[in-house]
């Protein structure tokens, strides 16, 4: 007795004209009557003509179609598949039965007059299988009305997936967009509540701009927004950094590209002012504080100072009628107002 595979060779004989072999499936237990013509070309193989178990249960026979005219038993069509039987016309596939399928399932009427099977690999299987097998074989798989309708009905599932994964996909991708708008609108926010500051350039010639510290933040600013690089910036104690350069935010719609046009290095002081000159620097006490002073001429050199930033609250003093007394004045925001009190003594120092 011969041994091929999981297949045994029970008997090779001519029987009523036609070559008959017997092979038992030995994991199944199933003996397969394989059937070939006298006529039949050297080399052709047996078709399979019937199957049945160990207790004599016919489980398969071969019925010509339409549309199938023979059945082949491919016994090692794929590295560890199970032996199929396949229903072929020229180069269609129109069916495929696995071997362990034989006893497990049975035939029903589908109400229109056709068979389905009840058990066995289900309908999802079999159609990836007749594929598989198509595919390896180079056959041109023919479904079924009832595979047509279940890929019909997988394709419309598919589709709902997809829509629904695809619904997931845009309303994260609009939640990351709000998410970004709101950081970059807080973030210009943040950089417009700084206020402009002013700067000079080298010929004496004022700047005003937004104060920023790289490109992450002027980048957050509209196209041509006036800016003025800083070494630092403090949001809490609104602090400036030195000055280094003033620009204009340049952007191109669309491409995302963000450059700083029209650089110009800045400071912080016009080099074409000529300082205001005081009258000398006096001691006066002020709230039993003793206190130092600048005294200049008249009004007109305080008004010229606190125009070049002398900071809010400062105070500085003029020359009063009166000998060794000076009027006191504290500059407040754009005012510069009289102290309380004037004239006050000056303290003489040998």
């Amino acid at each position: 007795m011969e041994t091929s595979s999981a297949f045994e060779i029970l008997l090779e004989e001519d029987r009523e004209g036609f070559l008959t072999c017997l092979k038992r499936w030995v994991p199944g237990n199933l003996t397969i009557k394989m059937v070939k013509s006298p006529r039949a070309p050297s080399g052709a193989r047996f078709l399979p003509a019937e199957i049945k178990d160990g207790a004599g249960t016919v489980w398969w026979r071969f019925e010509k179609g339409p549309p199938h005219d023979l059945a082949w038993l491919l016994e090692d069509w794929d590295e560890g598949k199970d032996p199929i039987i396949v229903y072929v016309c020229r180069r269609n596939l129109y069916r495929v039965d696995p071997l362990t399928d034989l006893t497990k399932r049975q035939a029903v009427l589908d109400g229109a007059g056709g068979i389905e099977w009840e058990g066995g690999r289900s309908r999802k299987e079999l159609i990836r299988l007749k594929d598989m097998v198509a595919d390896s074989l180079s056959l041109e798989p023919v479904f079924s009305e009832g595979e047509k309708r279940f890929i019909r009905a997988m394709n419309a599932q598919m589709k709902k997936k997809n829509e629904a994964q695809r619904a997931i996909e845009n309303a994260e991708r609009q939640r990351l967009h709000e998410e970004a708008q709101a950081r970059k609108r807080q973030k210009l926010d943040g950089i417009t509540a700084r206020g402009k500051i002013e700067v000079f350039t080298s010929n004496g010639s004022p700047r005003k701009g937004y104060p920023v510290v790289n490109k992450d933040e002027y980048g957050a600013l509209w196209d041509k927004a006036p800016c003025i690089l800083v070494e630092s910036y403090d949001d809490e104690t609104k602090m400036v950094g030195a000055p280094k350069e003033f620009f204009f935010v340049s952007k191109k719609a669309g491409s995302g590209r963000v450059v700083a046009r029209d650089r110009v290095e800045v400071s912080s002081k016009n080099p074409k002012t000529t300082p205001v000159e005081i009258v000398k620097t006096v001691f006066v006490e002020v709230d039993r504080e003793l206190t130092e002073l600048h005294l200049y001429k008249g009004m007109d050199a305080l008004k010229e100072i606190q125009k070049k930033g002398l900071n809010s609250g400062a105070m500085v003093a003029l020359l009063a009628d009166e000998a060794g007394m000076v009027n006191i004045h504290r500059v407040k925001g754009k005012e510069i107002l009289p102290l309380k009190g004037n004239p006050f003594p000056v303290i003489v120092v040998d």
